[in-house]
């Protein structure tokens, strides 16, 4: 279930996000809104575009770039579970 959740004031000058694209920007952002309270979401671009690009033309190679640029900058990080399904930890800011 998606919850509420804020920006922080601070998002917009982090040089990280600074260096990414838009649409990893606005994973990042989706990621949150998706994620459980400790920061967890299922890490697979066909599941994220359903859930966050759902009226959006975007492929899920693209999705996977900027899923790269956030594992890339440390933004997330990614954990196997089992043989196939990733799930991923969002770097909240008061980890930061």
């Amino acid at each position: 279930m998606a919850r509420i959740r804020t920006i922080n004031p601070e998002f917009w000058e982090d040089e990280k996000i600074g260096m990414l694209s838009y649409g990893a920007r606005l994973l990042f952002i989706g990621l949150q809104n998706l994620s459980d309270d400790k920061g967890f979401v299922r890490w697979n671009a066909t599941y994220l575009g359903s859930q966050l690009f759902m009226y959006d033309e975007i492929k899920s190679d693209t999705i996977e770039r900027w899923m790269n640029e956030l594992r890339k900058n440390e933004l997330v990080y990614v954990y196997q579970v089992g043989n196939v399904r990733q799930i991923a930890r969002i770097q909240l800011w008061q980890d930061r």
